[in-house]
């Protein structure tokens, strides 16, 4: 029965906490009793359970540097994509995907 999985039973918990959205909560449910990856830009909330699980931790960021790196998308796509979460309010490490790149290579 899926109400009394462990799963289900874990998810109750984040959820009651009150700390974690529905999809977050979600996510690490499932995360506690399988392997995976957990993507998410909501740090301040998943941060801590992937670094204390040992799961990976995927970010926009992350997705767009690996779509720029393996050539799906290009450079002006990639400002684009990012310039589009910005202006619906999105946090992101950088001004621009361009400024990002800069960034990690510098090593920051």
């Amino acid at each position: 029965m899926l109400a009394a999985s462990s799963e289900a039973l874990q998810l109750a918990k984040f959820l009651e906490s009150g700390r974690y959205g529905s999809g977050e909560a979600s996510c690490m449910a499932y995360l506690t009793q399988h392997d995976g990856i957990l993507a998410s830009n909501n740090l301040s909330d998943v941060e801590a359970f992937c670094s204390k699980n040992k799961k990976c931790l995927l970010t926009t960021a992350g997705v767009l540097r690996q779509a720029y790196k393996t050539g799906l998308i290009n450079l002006d796509e990639a400002d684009e994509i990012w310039a589009g979460m910005l202006s619906k309010q999105r946090k992101l490490p950088a001004a621009s995907f361009t400024e990002y790149l800069s960034v990690i290579k510098r090593g920051g």
